[in-house]
């Protein structure tokens, strides 16, 4: 074999230990709209890593297929009760990424290439339809804090404006229970998030740069209110 093709040979090959995925997409996606999202962004869980997009073809008038490939430590974890949620990378400026939630603890693991329908915003609630929020808003507010430290500050103000407006969308349309629920589990977390990087912008001597997101957290403040 020649020098080069060995070469060629090794490098797919350390690839694949590395990445640790399955040759065969472990989920398929089905999206009305990808969004942007493109192959090569990642698959994100509880703030790791967990795999990448892989190659699809974007039809925006109709619903898109986009494989993922999953790294083999965390294969067991796509389960019945995973979604996968079309969001901003947060890590990776100006990339989208997937971030699979659990709707609740458990499940059965899915095998190889089965479909799940994909979403383009974060559910509320859980598809039971008990009011409860879903595990998409827990983790992601969970770690707050754990990001404002990671990020510079200028992309986590434009992230957690983001969420804000997104939160905001989703309480408008959610029910009675779903807000009684978000003002006492999550409201208390997301104010102390904005109240942690209006501190850092005012060490900066950025303090006027926190205007548009106190804006966004009074707006959401009301619409919880509502």
């Amino acid at each position: 074999m020649e020098r080069k093709s060995i070469w060629v040979f090794a490098v797919i090959l350390i690839s694949f230990l590395v990445l640790g995925c399955s040759a065969r997409p472990r989920v398929l996606i089905l999206y009305d709209n990808p969004l942007g999202l493109k192959p090569g962004d990642r698959v994100l869980f509880d703030n790791q890593v967990i795999g990448s997009v892989g190659d699809f073809d974007a039809n925006l008038k109709g619903e898109t297929t986009v494989p993922l490939f999953i790294k083999k430590p965390y294969r067991t974890k796509v389960t019945d009760k995973s979604r996968f949620v079309i969001e901003l990378d947060p890590l990776k400026t100006g990339s989208q990424s997937v971030r699979m939630v659990q709707l609740s603890p458990g499940g059965n693991p899915l095998p190889d290439e089965a479909v799940v329908v994909g979403s383009s915003s974060l559910p509320l609630t859980t598809e039971e339809g008990n009011g409860g929020l879903t595990g998409a808003l827990q983790d992601i507010l969970k770690s707050l804090g754990k990001q404002i430290s990671g990020l510079p500050v200028e992309q986590w103000k434009k992230e957690l404006e983001r969420l804000l407006d997104l939160l905001n969308q989703q309480i408008a349309k959610g029910t009675e229970e779903a807000r009684r629920r978000f003002q006492k589990e999550i409201l208390p977390q997301v104010e102390q998030a904005v109240q942690d990087l209006l501190r850092q912008l005012k060490k900066l001597g950025k303090e006027d740069e926190g205007k548009t997101l106190e804006r966004k957290l009074d707006q959401l403040e009301r619409t919880v209110n509502q």
